[in-house]
């Protein structure tokens, strides 16, 4: 049987409290990409990630093989993670099957955290708007300075006026859907995360996961990218800076635990 959530009162507040401090977090990674190039995937960085904080239990699903759990209220949480492929391509039947899942889970109102394609599939699941970067490819470390409309929602947000994460994204988000406000904003794009009024839906255009390191591989190795030299050059001199990563895992986490916004 499913695990039921129950509607927002004092007794679901008794029982997320009770059930959060005696049992780890069980994520679901919906998987939406696997590297060619020898490095970690998606859902091992993820693990790393949130290990470095708290215990989880995680299970991965093939989004591109249609794997969804049977209970998907089983979970404390989703993150949908990155990929190759843009939201908006006709040719892949399976993006539209995760876009519909993306909505039913929002429906369910099960915590959910998109990174980057990821970020971009929850906007359009939802009704937003994804398109390819007039102003082009986003790569390096990228200094994100908080919109102050997430930062009077979110207190750690308050405490933390910018924050800075690893990047690498040509599409991205040109219209929210109703109910979302942008977690911040770079010169190059608007929208650089979303957190929906509810605190239950969080995504980074940003990957939190990435080690810097992987990022100067991709950078210095894959000779089939359309990234331009001159952007390669700079990506890797950001490489210099300092990421966000605290920051950015305790946000993933309050999203799972319901407590984002408190």
């Amino acid at each position: 049987m499913c695990r039921a959530f129950f509607a927002p009162d004092f007794f679901s507040t008794v029982y997320d409290i009770f059930l959060y401090e005696t049992t780890p977090l069980r994520v679901a990674i919906l998987r939406n990409d696997i590297p060619t190039d020898g490095h970690a995937d998606y859902p091992q960085l993820f693990k790393e990630l949130l290990a470095s904080q708290e215990s989880v239990d995680f299970q991965v699903f093939d989004a591109r093989q249609d794997e969804f759990p049977t209970c998907p209220s089983d979970f404390d949480g989703f993150i949908i993670t990155g990929s190759r492929h843009a939201v908006y391509e006709r040719d892949q039947p399976w993006i539209d099957h995760l876009l519909e899942r993306i909505r039913s889970l929002y429906k369910a109102r099960i915590p959910i955290v998109g990174v980057c394609f990821g970020h971009q599939a929850v906007a359009k699941a939802l009704g937003g708007e994804v398109a390819k970067n007039e102003a082009g490819w986003e790569v390096g470390v990228v200094h994100v300075t908080v919109d102050p409309t997430a930062a009077e929602l979110v207190p750690r947000l308050k405490a933390n006026p910018s924050f800075d994460v690893v990047s690498i994204h040509q599409d991205h988000v040109l219209r929210m859907p109703a109910g979302f406000v942008s977690l911040g904003s770079t010169s190059i794009s608007s929208v650089q995360g979303m957190l929906d009024v509810l605190g239950r839906v969080l995504t980074f255009q940003g990957h939190p996961e990435v080690p810097k390191g992987c990022l100067a591989h991709v950078l210095q190795h894959d000779g089939s990218s359309t990234i331009p030299q001159t952007t390669r050059v700079k990506a890797l001199h950001s490489l210099n800076s300092t990421v966000s990563t605290d920051l950015l895992t305790s946000l993933t986490l309050a999203c799972f635990h319901r407590d984002l916004l408190a």
